[in-house]
């Protein structure tokens, strides 16, 4: 009997080993599969003088932007109350930006453009063969 509980134990600690190593290659993986690090994105609303909507300005910055590309995909929403759950308006819009010239810019989003109150946006960042995509943001104007 007591062979049999020994016997049950190695099995559950072999288990665990196997379990516990690929946990920690599986995070490893993860940390390491990043594209492309420093960076930031902000948002702000600016004041548009031809109608009294304020546009959004998307901002970025790239430490270090060398061989990267940036997408800017943006995407109406219907129902405005729901923010990122919302019903897609239109087709997905996508912005291809140049960052390898400067390292930092913006895009600008203007009600009348997109034809929508509400949108969410994210970035998809490309260096080498190597794609990242941020979360979604939600913005109205």
């Amino acid at each position: 009997m007591f062979n049999f509980y020994l016997l049950l134990m190695k099995k559950y600690l072999f288990l665990f080993i196997i379990i516990a190593f690929g946990a920690y290659t599986l995070g490893v993986d993860a940390q390491e599969s990043k594209c492309v690090e420093n960076y930031a994105f902000k948002t702000f609303k600016a004041k548009n003088e031809s109608v009294n909507i304020d546009d959004v300005v998307i901002e970025w910055d790239f430490a270090d932007n060398e061989g990267v590309s940036l997408i800017i995909e943006i995407q109406t929403i219907d129902d405005c109350w729901n923010e990122l759950e919302g019903k897609n308006r239109f087709a997905l819009e996508r912005h291809d930006l140049d960052v390898v010239k400067s390292s930092k810019g913006s895009l600008k989003i203007e009600h009348l453009g997109i034809n929508a109150k509400c949108f969410k946006w994210r970035a998809v960042i490309t260096r080498n063969s190597c794609e990242e995509h941020t979360s979604w943001q939600f913005e109205t104007f």
